[in-house]
């Protein structure tokens, strides 16, 4: 979590173990460049539409609040969830034309 440019998808863990919660709430605070997805069917709301019983899922809540595009809390089931997911490509677009352009290489050379 702390490496830059890093998702974090949390699935069923309700952050009721203080000993998970607290390095991934610090990680949220130092790294700016992490992103996290919390996926819970229970994460229950209070009329603000916070979380109400789980400090940890308040505080993630108040950064949402105040703008921190960089986490999401998803009411919903790991069913519901995974086909929302994009797939993931083994290689990107520019890893494939990279190979290409050192296929033609080999081919002419």
């Amino acid at each position: 979590m702390r490496a830059p440019n890093t998702t974090l998808v949390v699935i069923g863990f309700g952050f009721n173990d203080k000993h998970i919660a607290e390095p991934i709430l610090g990680a949220i605070k130092a790294n700016l460049s992490l992103n996290v997805v919390v996926v819970n069917p229970d994460i229950e709301t209070a009329s603000d539409g916070s979380p109400s019983s789980n400090s940890y899922l308040s505080s993630v809540s108040a950064l949402i609040d105040n703008g921190d595009a960089r986490l999401s809390l998803i009411a919903g089931k790991f069913e519901e969830v995974v086909p929302m997911v994009p797939d993931v490509i083994a290689e990107t677009e520019l890893e494939r034309h990279a190979e290409r352009i050192r296929s033609m290489g080999r081919m002419n050379g």
